[in-house]
């Protein structure tokens, strides 16, 4: 038998959570934050809202785009808090803290746009450039790109092609194997 009973809620309560590219917060220029809210009853809502400093000042807008789930850009500062006000579109409105702002550590921002995959590394001021860096992506396993990433060059560029169909991994390791970053990439 198959039949799908769904339970009456009783409440307009929702969740968001935040997911900066890269892994963590960082004190870096045009760092994308991913978000996913997330009704009571575990099914996505749809929300718009408002970017704010600790200060009150409104940094940018923001809507979800897909299920719940949507993407803004902010510049985050060292010492500074951010939260958001977010609508349902029930009415309800609710503040959600990010998460703190980290001062030290390296991120990998990539963009995937018809054949061609860009991506940038960037680091804090405070974050001193490990003495090996690399880039390493592998798809289900199976390695794709193991190139070194120095000061000098910290962008490139790749044809898609050289992944195969699925979700591709890319990390950022130092010359220890200690992954300092990632993000995940999806090829049809």
């Amino acid at each position: 038998y198959k039949r799908t009973f769904y339970l009456p809620v009783f409440t307009n309560d929702f969740d968001v959570k935040f997911f900066p590219e890269g892994g963590a917060l960082l004190s870096i220029p045009h760092q994308n934050v991913a978000f996913k809210a997330q009704g009571a009853d575990g099914f996505s809502k749809d929300i718009e809202g408002f970017l704010f400093n600790s200060k009150g000042d409104t940094l940018t807008n923001f809507r979800s785009e897909h299920n719940g789930m949507g993407v803004f850009t902010m510049n985050p500062i060292d010492n500074e808090t951010y939260y958001i006000t977010a609508k349902t579109n029930d009415s309800i409105t609710k503040r959600f803290d990010l998460p703190a702002v980290e001062p030290k550590g390296i991120s990998i921002a990539m963009s995937h746009y018809k054949q061609e995959i860009r991506f940038e590394v960037q680091k804090t001021e405070a974050t001193e450039w490990p003495q090996k860096l690399f880039l390493l992506a592998h798809t289900r396993g199976k390695l794709s790109i193991l190139q070194p990433i120095t000061p000098e060059r910290t962008f490139g560029k790749m044809n898609d092609s050289l992944f195969t169909e699925g979700i591709t991994h890319f990390m950022l390791i130092d010359q220890q194997g200690n992954a300092l970053s990632s993000v995940l990439d999806f090829k049809l």
